[in-house]
């Protein structure tokens, strides 16, 4: 073993807890690599290998609502899936500040009368209430994520003081010459 350091005791603290910080930042990103890495790879072994999906560009999913619109008919297209796909990027607007526009509302009111054959009215008492749980829904999201923003930050707040206060309490050790030795083969009587 190595003789004490010939610094003060504040600067050996300080020298100590920066490295218990450098190990805890070694550990977050390695930890965030890992998790990428995880998600990149569930993602791929999730993704169709063929289909419409490499034919779509990139920015077609920022654009999804304003292409929606420029291609939107007065013909009736018996494509479910799409129909619902587009309802779906129509009601996401109904969180932001101006809402579900009424164009919008008109546009999901007759969608909604045609694929499900009922009157208007009971499709505009339909398109209302899904806008409404849907603005609902989007607002217990939001929250959930800034919860979820607020309970990593401590976490990682905690995890930086807990390193730093273990390499300070390590070092303290190391000056001393006092190490715990755990024997765990030791006979008892």
């Amino acid at each position: 073993m190595r003789d004490p350091l010939s610094i003060d005791a504040a600067e050996s603290e300080f020298r100590d807890g920066m490295h218990g910080l450098a190990m805890w930042g070694v550990a977050v990103v390695l930890g965030a690599l890992l998790a990428l890495g995880a998600a990149a790879a569930a993602a791929s072994a999730s993704a169709p290998s063929t289909g419409n999906a490499a034919q779509s560009s990139a920015g077609e999913t920022l654009l999804a609502t304003e292409l929606d619109e420029m291609f939107r008919t007065g013909k009736v297209i018996d494509d479910l899936p799409y129909r619902r796909a587009e309802a779906s990027r129509i009601l996401l607007t109904a969180s932001g500040k101006n809402g579900v526009s009424n164009p919008d509302r008109r546009y999901l009111t007759t969608i909604t009368s045609m694929v499900l054959t009922v009157p208007e009215a009971e499709a505009k008492a339909r398109v209302d209430d899904a806008i409404t749980r849907s603005t609902q829904a989007l607002h217990r999201a939001r929250v959930a994520a800034v919860l979820q923003a607020f309970f990593v930050s401590a976490a990682l707040l905690a995890g930086a003081v807990i390193a730093w206060y273990g390499a300070t309490e390590g070092g303290k050790d190391r000056e001393k010459g006092t190490f715990q030795f755990w024997d765990f083969h030791r006979r008892r009587a």
